[in-house]
Parts: C-alpha cells; structure tokens; sequence
C-alpha cells in the first residue's frame, strides 16, 4: 500500500468537504423512505431517470439477478478523491442498502456493491 498524495479537502467542496460513515448513510437512506427531508413526489422524481441512467443526482441502472426474470432498479451514487472512494446503491423495492467505502487503489466500489445487491437478492 502506499499513501496518497496529500490535497486539501477544503478546494473541491462538495466533492471533498463532506465527510459521512456507513451509519450516517444508512441514516440518509432510511430518511428517504419517509417525509423527513422531501416529499413524496420529490423523492419520485430524484429517482426517475433524467437521461438514460441518471436523474437527479443518482445513477439508475438495472442488475439482473440470476434467478429472476426481472431486473432490480438500483439507485445510487458513487465519488472518489485521493485516498476515499465510496459508493452507496440502494434498492427501493426491497429497501436494501449496500454502502462501501474504500481508502485503498484502485478501489472497485461499484463493483463490490453491485456484486452485494445481487448477493442479497439472490434466493438459495
């Protein structure tokens, strides 16, 4: 392993400045499934797809699980700077979290969470 380069965190703002753990985003997802921080119709609308895979702030793509003929909608969101890696996808249908976070390179978020989802909905 070796250390990533120093950068101060204070530059790319949102980007860099925001700091969460795993129980802060289980919080946020939690609080997507009521009225706390938006209303019905605005959580609809952040997840409905803008182009192709995107809406409003969130990557929509669809994994299909082996098992099941139809394909789970995952919305989520990944972002990396030197050194922190993240990605958090969620399930609204199901109401599964997977979020990993990651201080090492390269570091295959997206894939790890992806390989989770379809993990947790695989029926064995």
């Amino acid at each position: 392993y070796q250390n990533a380069p120093y950068f101060d965190l204070s530059i790319p703002y949102a980007a860099g400045s925001l700091s969460s753990c795993a129980d802060d985003l289980m919080a946020f997802d939690q609080a997507l499934y009521s009225d706390v921080l938006l209303t019905e119709a605005s959580i609809n609308m952040l997840f409905s797809p803008i182009t192709e895979n995107y809406g409003y702030g969130w990557e929509i793509q669809q994994l299909q699980v082996a098992d099941d003929p139809n394909p789970l909608t995952v919305v989520g969101h990944a972002g990396s700077t030197f050194g922190f890696h993240a990605n958090l996808a969620r399930v609204p249908a199901t109401r599964t979290l997977a979020v990993v976070l990651s201080n090492t390179q390269p570091a295959r978020v997206r894939e790890f969470s992806d390989e989770l989802m379809l993990l947790m909905h695989t029926k064995e």
